[in-house]
């Protein structure tokens, strides 16, 4: 009986260190799986945020872009302003310098037709003065006939 015992004793000794194995073994593969499920599980952590990335860095580009569009835009439309605002300034000059020319223009005119009226009035005076002077020589002339003839008759 004590062989029994012994041999029952040492039969559960070696069923208990065939367990205590094969839950080492379980639990070696359990580890293993937890490390594979952890990996996996940091793996897609790293792309997500990867990807995440990705997503914010197209975002702020195309806000970026967006932003360059919209400026260059701003500043196309500030150009066309700027040449129209100058095409008007030279408008405005252009009709200021006409103006003043049509001013120049009429000044000119008055004084040529103050020039003119003045050559005219010499012309007429210096005819006047002519005819005077041919009268003058005509009476003269005829003064000095009608005494000859009065002396002629006389004698």
């Amino acid at each position: 009986r004590v062989a029994a015992v012994a041999l029952q004793a040492c039969v559960r000794l070696l069923k208990a260190r065939r367990k205590v194995g094969a839950m080492r073994q379980e639990n070696k593969a359990a580890v293993v799986v937890q490390g594979g499920v952890r990996s996996l599980k940091a793996r897609r952590e790293v792309e997500g945020k990867r990807q995440e990335k990705k997503a914010v860095i197209a975002v702020q580009s195309g806000l970026r872009s967006m932003n360059a569009r919209k400026k260059v835009k701003e500043m196309r439309q500030e150009r066309v302003a700027a040449v129209a605002l100058q095409a008007c300034v030279r408008l405005l000059k252009a009709r200021r310098k006409v103006g003043a020319m049509r001013q120049e223009n009429k000044a000119a005119v008055v004084v040529q037709g103050g020039v003119r009226s003045l050559k005219a009035r010499r012309e007429v005076e210096g005819k006047r003065q002519e005819k005077k002077a041919v009268i003058a020589v005509q009476s003269g002339l005829r003064s000095m006939n009608a005494r000859k003839k009065v002396k002629e008759m006389r004698q």
